[in-house]
């Protein structure tokens, strides 16, 4: 899922997942590959992609029915071609790919909310959410530990470097609370740190739960709304990145793509190591 991805618009009309870094990987594709030793061992049978039909470029309605058939061709054939990295063993007629389409603009909250009413999410299922925006790597081992405890949200953080934006204050392993703008000489206070959210989450049923019992007003996203109330409860937790890229303009694709792309595919793989 991702947002209307007006910044990238000055060198790109499609789908932001369709992007081509180096003119070759889509982002759907390097998305995945922290996550590709789940995708290995059959732990990923669903995919669900949230797509927008209001104000986009006219080239992504034709794009729509083939959809999942492009994402199998993106992932065999990029895996196939690059040695080092094991080739995939998981059976794809097992992966079933699903779509959520806005009719309207209704934020990432509002797509999550609108998959569970259709019931496209299931709301007693355990999600890996992911925005097209951002790349990163992380240790996967602990991931996959972390995930087992108890939670809501689980959000992928970078900590924290000076930002304009509003950050996560952790404790513990714990998001404790969110802060617009906070200043710098606050970092370090009472064992605490500040982290950006990178985009990527884990969503168990309680926050599905907690999503399908409160009220919002369209367009909304879970990280001004439901996130900072479930963190006030102790039910959130951070896990922190070990890189993180962001794709959101002609400036942060040209960062980027200063990497060799061989060495920026190795960075992202080696959450799988």
């Amino acid at each position: 899922m991702g947002g209307e991805g007006r910044r990238i618009r000055e060198i790109y009309q499609g789908p932001k997942p369709l992007y081509k870094v180096y003119g070759k990987y889509p982002l759907l594709y390097l998305n995945q590959l922290p996550f590709f030793s789940l995708w290995n061992e059959g732990e990923i049978d669903e995919i669900i992609f949230t797509v927008a039909k209001w104000n986009v470029s006219k080239k992504l309605i034709p794009l729509l029915p083939s959809f999942p058939s492009q994402l199998y061709e993106f992932f065999l054939s990029l895996h196939e071609k690059y040695d080092f990295i094991e080739k995939p063993v998981f059976d794809w007629n097992k992966v079933e790919v699903k779509l959520i389409v806005e009719e309207e603009r209704l934020g990432r909250g509002g797509s999550i909310l609108k998959g569970l009413k259709e019931r496209t999410i299931d709301k007693n299922q355990k999600y890996l959410v992911q925005q097209p925006d951002d790349l990163v790597s992380f240790d996967l081992k602990k991931f996959l530990k972390m995930k087992e405890e108890e939670f809501a949200a689980l959000m992928f953080c970078s900590t924290y470097f000076q930002s304009p934006f509003g950050v996560g204050v952790v404790k513990d392993e714990k998001i404790v609370r969110f802060e617009e703008k906070p200043k710098v000489q606050l970092l370090g206070l009472n064992n605490e740190r500040f982290v950006l959210f990178t985009g990527y989450s884990y969503y168990k049923p309680e926050l599905f739960e907690e999503l399908l019992n409160q009220s919002y007003t369209f367009p909304f996203n879970l990280e001004n709304t439901l996130i900072p109330s479930l963190a006030e409860k102790g039910r959130v937790r951070a896990i922190y990145t070990k890189n993180w890229f962001s794709l959101n303009s002609r400036r942060e694709v040209k960062i980027v793509e200063s990497y060799p792309e061989k060495d920026l595919i190795k960075i992202l793989y080696s959450s799988n190591i």
